[in-house]
């Protein structure tokens, strides 16, 4: 409800966004199978669909920081669980979400995912 004031209205693209992500979580959640991978992959393109639909349907860099804010949450919980083979379809789908979007509107997903690769980077104690 937050969400869709700070958007002026809008609710059935939000909502829909909200269920389509929860589908894509489901999807992603998916237990050790033969068609795991297949799960992964249809999550990542329900996931790239949600971004870049909200990502062009409200434009600007105040509106994609709303979109974000839906957005985030559920990549950073999911690229937690993923396996090494659904990291390039989740890399496709991200890409797929941001493509034709600004810097400055794709800034959180880059910092979240530069992030995650710069804490799994091994230092050397000093």
């Amino acid at each position: 409800a937050g969400l869709l004031k700070m958007l002026g209205g809008q609710p059935s693209r939000l909502e829909s966004a909200e269920n389509l992500l929860k589908y894509s979580k489901e999807l992603a959640e998916c237990g050790p199978s033969e068609d795991q991978k297949n799960f992964h992959t249809g999550a990542a393109e329900v996931f790239g669909g949600v971004c870049k639909g909200l990502l062009g349907t409200f434009g600007g860099v105040e509106n994609a920081n709303v979109c974000w804010s839906l957005l985030t949450p559920f990549l950073n919980e999911v690229l937690e669980n993923i396996f090494r083979a659904a990291v390039e379809d989740w890399a496709d789908g991200i890409r797929y979400g941001i493509h034709r979007a600004g810097v400055a509107e794709t800034k959180p997903v880059l910092d979240l995912i530069m992030g995650k690769v710069l804490s799994t980077l091994w230092r050397e104690k000093e």
